[in-house]
């Protein structure tokens, strides 16, 4: 709470042009792997914890609606189900407390959400933010993962089609330098719950996989809403920015597992180009 006044002073003194100030991020907890995301029962093959919250509920369930009165949009790094819980929480309480407002607020990563909270992300307008590229069964998931949640807890990670039948909001990310930043990638898993250049890999909760058309969206639109910048850029529409990216091939017309293998060829801000040319 010490330091709203600091974020004010900071979005007052740089905000300009391309550059917006209008979100703040609580890193609520950790990651499973270390057992330090926060879970609503204990860690399966670790009983005697939880994992941990470095932002405990009770300062989230302050500064959250803090944040919002003061028009501020608010992240919360919430990997657990019991972080993603905490983060509805306070999104809930905000409302409370300064009426519904356009706030976008969104826990990020969102990794195990319980089934008891997917339908609180389209009652609070809440969005899901998720990086796509980890939704597979790789090394991590399936050697460390699978005995800290068990099998119940395990089909709750990255529910990505049951959010989105729930009718809620989500936006892709990368979360880069810790994954990669190529969204076609993030694409490519989110639709076939596989990992990318993989020789032989399950596919991961397929239930959850979801449409091409809901990916791109996911990289598009719903990145430009959760920016506040839907009016502006997310689809190519007359009167918006030509923020366009050219590429190699049409992804509707790709077998699904070579979506990632396709090239980038120019990348457009606001109609200039910025990467490559039209000529390849």
């Amino acid at each position: 709470m010490a330091q709203i006044e600091a974020m004010q002073n900071a979005k007052a003194e740089f905000e300009q042009g391309r550059l917006q100030i209008r979100s703040v991020k609580f890193w609520a907890d950790g990651i499973l792997e270390s057992y330090t995301a926060q879970l609503i029962e204990p860690y399966s093959d670790k009983p005697d914890t939880s994992g941990m919250l470095m932002v405990s509920r009770e300062q989230m369930l302050a500064g959250v609606p803090a944040m919002d009165a003061l028009g501020f949009q608010v992240h919360i790094h919430a990997i657990g189900d019991g972080t993603v819980r905490y983060a509805l929480d306070a999104f809930e309480k905000a409302q409370q407390e300064n009426s519904v407002r356009d706030s976008r607020h969104l826990p990020a990563h969102t990794q195990l959400v319980d089934p008891q909270d997917l339908p609180r992300f389209a009652q609070l307008n809440a969005i899901a933010g998720f990086s796509p590229y980890w939704a597979n069964a790789d090394e991590y998931v399936d050697l460390i993962n699978r005995p800290q949640l068990g099998e119940a807890r395990m089909k709750t990670m990255y529910p990505m089609q049951s959010l989105l039948g729930s009718g809620a909001t989500k936006a892709f990310g990368s979360d880069w330098y810790v994954s990669t930043a190529d969204p076609l990638l993030g694409i490519e898993t989110a639709i076939t719950r596989q990992e990318p250049h993989a020789s032989s890999t399950e596919v991961f909760l397929p239930e959850q996989r979801i449409s091409l058309d809901a990916a791109i969206a996911g990289y598009t639109i719903n990145a430009a809403y959760a920016n506040f910048l839907d009016a502006d850029t997310g689809s190519v529409e007359v009167g918006k920015y030509a923020d366009l990216v050219i590429i190699q091939d049409n992804l509707f017309d790709l077998p699904v597992a070579q979506i990632s293998d396709t090239k980038v060829t120019a990348t457009l801000l606001e109609g200039e180009i910025v990467y490559g040319n039209f000529d390849q």
